[in-house]
């Protein structure tokens, strides 16, 4: 399992200049999912790009079964993996790629994923 994202290092407004990347982190940490015995991602499996370009050449590289992105901009990129299953994680019906399925829940994604 990985976890890859397109945040920015710093936010354009922010004056203290907080280091976007390491508070999510450390969210992660403190939820138990990186740097936990029983973690759910090993800390060397979080990424972070700084372009969403960047992020679908890391998907490219990890040759994923299944990715879950809330971003449907994600989905529409013209190097998107299409053998990668694709979920849009949304409660809303926006228009999407054909090859990405959008579910609202998290809920829906677990019956979705390991239904088989």
């Amino acid at each position: 399992m990985y976890i890859v994202s397109h945040k920015t290092r710093f936010g354009h407004q922010d004056p203290d200049h907080t280091d976007l990347r390491e508070a999510a982190r450390g969210w992660l940490r403190g939820a138990g999912l990186i740097d936990a015995a029983d973690a759910a991602v090993a800390a060397g499996d979080v990424y972070f790009e700084d372009t969403m370009a960047a992020k679908v050449e890391r998907l490219v590289s990890l040759e994923l079964d299944i990715f879950i992105d809330d971003l449907v901009e994600v989905f529409e990129q013209p190097h998107f993996p299409k053998g990668t299953r694709s979920i849009l994680f949304t409660r809303s019906q926006p228009p999407h790629p054909e090859h990405c399925k959008p579910i609202a829940t998290w809920t829906g994604i677990r019956h979705e994923v390991f239904a088989e």
